[in-house]
């Protein structure tokens, strides 16, 4: 499986547990960046998106990331890099 068909699986695994305004600040602007193994890594938007994102949604991310795997011989984890969104010039 490529990161782009595995993460809206572990976001739709996620999503029910998570409230919407947190949802759309966190979550709406992130994007799948790579899957190698069972390492997710996740494109957000800022510093502090990754931070967040990281220290309070890590856990049932990769719970969800497990069973999208079902792979017993891969650890599952997630992890975010800073990508900014492209600038419109014009």
């Amino acid at each position: 499986m490529a990161a782009a068909e595995v993460w809206p699986k572990v976001l739709e695994g996620v999503s029910e547990r998570i409230d919407s305004p947190a949802w759309r600040i966190w979550f709406e602007g992130t994007k799948p960046h790579s899957l190698v193994g069972g390492a997710l890594v996740v494109a957000v938007p800022n510093p502090l998106a990754k931070e967040y994102i990281e220290d309070r949604f890590k856990p049932p991310l990769e719970e969800a990331l497990t069973h999208v795997l079902a792979r017993e011989d891969v650890t599952p984890s997630v992890e975010c890099v800073v990508e900014p969104p492209a600038t419109i010039e014009g």
